[in-house]
């Protein structure tokens, strides 16, 4: 059985917010402070369950996904909501595609199950896509994105699915500090522009995760926090013979840390969000010359598929695309290899 070339091996970050997120409390939290009013109308968070996500293709490959829930919604009955949750730490333009495969599966195990009627409607599933990379997403949510323009009638028959993209690089920090809310409180950790805080958020934790009801949440949080979050900062604090699952204990300990970290670390997060800041930056003036220069090699009317793939370039792509400008005969050969 050969793997499917979507599917890549979990790496540790995507284990430990498998973790995080496989916890009912926090998917609950994630959606009720991320996701629209407009689309959770009516979701009972109380019912969330999760759902496996080990699928068998018509070839008879295994497919997994991240996480995939469902929710009871109204009181007229089992009606479902699935919410496929797909964890991102990388830029990928495919990724609509991946999800689209996704959903698709789903929907077919759905309808192989025993209990399913075929009069039945189909149920509704809201894919969402977290990423945590270091910097904004620019891949697209669209499918239709990805193709190119076609006319009113061709579009009918072409798929249209889009995903929900929470993007913890554009979340306001006035709105997160504002939310009473786990959730968060973890995507507040992660940005943290000032270690010292990370004290405050780890009690914040604390009071809004009581033990006694969230232990495997609070278990899985601390293990984040020694396993990723603390040695990314290069931060000891403490022998791990003496590692806690408490988070009231590591909240003690990060106070009685060494203050010298935390100066380091303060420094070195300016030093850092300028230079990442000064490449964003200049990718992005790359990327209007480049289309200046094909508005003015074809046309001023570019279809919006450019705008998506000038946006989704890295520095290696950009500057294949301003050579293939100067001698190719078409839009679309610029774009050749890279499509």
């Amino acid at each position: 059985m050969s793997p499917s070339s979507f599917d890549v091996p979990p790496l540790r970050h995507d284990n430990a917010y498998r973790r995080i997120f496989g916890d009912p409390h926090m998917m609950a939290e994630l959606i009720r402070g991320f996701a629209s009013p407009e689309i959770t109308e009516g979701w009972d968070l109380t019912t969330l369950e999760k759902v496996d996500t080990q699928w068998t293709t018509l070839g008879r490959a295994q497919r997994r996904s991240d996480l995939l829930w469902r929710i009871r919604r109204g009181s007229g009955g089992w009606v479902f909501v699935y919410v496929l949750l797909e964890l991102q730490s990388t830029q990928d333009a495919n990724m609509v595609v991946r999800v689209n495969s996704y959903v698709a599966l789903c929907l077919q195990s759905l309808l192989n199950a025993p209990e399913a009627s075929p009069t039945d409607p189909l149920p509704f599933i809201l894919p969402i896509v977290l990423y945590s990379g270091t910097r904004r997403w620019r891949a697209g949510t669209s499918l239709r994105a990805r193709q190119r323009e076609f006319s009113k009638t061709m579009r009918r028959y072409s798929p249209s699915l889009e995903f929900l993209l929470i993007d913890e690089n554009v979340l306001e920090p006035e709105r997160l500090s504002g939310l009473a809310n786990a959730c968060a409180v973890f995507f507040r950790m992660k940005r943290l522009e000032d270690p010292l805080a990370l004290v405050t958020l780890v009690d914040e934790l604390d009071r809004l995760l009581p033990e006694e009801r969230h232990t495997g949440l609070r278990l899985a949080l601390v293990d984040w926090l020694y396993d990723d979050y603390l040695p990314s900062h290069r931060l000891n604090i403490g022998d791990e013979s003496k590692r806690t699952a408490s988070l009231s204990e590591v909240k003690i300990m990060l106070a009685e840390g060494t203050p010298d970290w935390f100066a380091h670390e303060r420094n070195k997060g300016r030093l850092e969000g300028r230079d990442e800041g000064r490449i964003e930056g200049r990718l992005e003036g790359e990327a209007r010359v480049l289309k200046r220069q094909l508005a003015r090699r074809f046309g001023p009317s570019l279809p919006a598929w450019v705008d998506q793939r000038l946006q989704g370039a890295d520095e290696v792509e950009l500057e294949r695309l301003a050579d293939a400008v100067l001698n190719a005969g078409s839009l679309e050969a610029v774009f050749a290899e890279q499509r």
